[in-house]
């Protein structure tokens, strides 16, 4: 019910609405996970009814994940709307005041704190690789060749994931150039970079599926069936089409 009082147009032109929306999404979800992990069995053992008890005994990891996720959302949307009410009612409105906490928190939150968490972990990961490619060539540990392949597919998938984060950081820099200079007040240097940042985050967009094929064995033969697929597919509409036709 709350889903649905939120969700209405006339309560979403307010944003303190959005983020009750979200806890109300976020407590549905604890509630039904929580039926099937703490409820049905105990249903099903008091009625004796056993199917119950085995859906909620197959059900209960992906509910329990779901409601660990709804919580975690729960819990920042909480803490996010105290943080938006502390600003609407604690700090006077003014201008300074707007910039700080709209315009620099953006920045912070949407650019400089993840990309600041994602070269660091990735630096790790890279040196992580580094490491053991050097132990693994220095001391030859898996002499199986099936152990040798696995830990082939665990270096090519991790180099595969830096891939990304990387074209991801090297697309998204301009955005953030963008955003201080805008910030900044430095307009010229803003209406040239603007197109070139648009190009780069389309580019990143459309760049993954590149870097899946080039370290992916298995997506790029579940690519290679899909289209094929789908080409046959299509030849047998055309095929229906025509003899239809005739």
């Amino acid at each position: 019910m709350s889903i649905q009082i939120f969700s209405h147009p006339l309560m979403r032109a307010q944003l303190i609405n959005w983020y009750l929306l979200m806890m109300a999404l976020s407590d549905s979800i604890i509630l039904v996970g929580a039926f099937f992990v703490l409820t049905l069995p105990r249903l099903g053992e008091t009625l004796s009814f056993w199917k119950a008890t085995a859906i909620s005994y197959y059900s209960a990891p992906y509910m329990y994940a779901l409601m660990t996720l709804a919580q975690t959302i729960s819990v920042w949307m909480t803490t996010v709307m105290s943080i938006h009410r502390f600003i609407g009612v604690c700090v006077p409105m003014n201008s300074l005041y707007r910039k700080i906490f709209y315009e620099w928190a953006y920045t912070l939150i949407m650019f400089a704190v993840p990309f600041t968490i994602l070269i660091m972990v990735n630096s790790l990961v890279i040196g992580a690789v580094h490491r053991s490619r050097r132990i693994h060539a220095e001391f030859n540990i898996y002499d199986d060749e099936l152990r040798k392949q696995e830990f082939a597919k665990e270096i090519s998938t991790s180099i595969m994931l830096v891939a990304i984060v990387v074209a991801f950081l090297l697309c998204n820099t301009p955005a953030f150039a963008v955003n201080l200079f805008e910030k900044l007040d430095l307009l010229e240097l803003y209406s040239t970079t603007v197109p070139w940042s648009n190009m780069l985050v389309m580019t990143n967009a459309s760049i993954n599926i590149c870097i899946f094929c080039i370290f992916s064995e298995k997506y790029r033969q579940l690519l290679g069936k899909c289209l094929k697929y789908n080409r046959c597919f299509k030849l047998e509409n055309d095929k229906e089409s025509i003899s239809i036709a005739c």
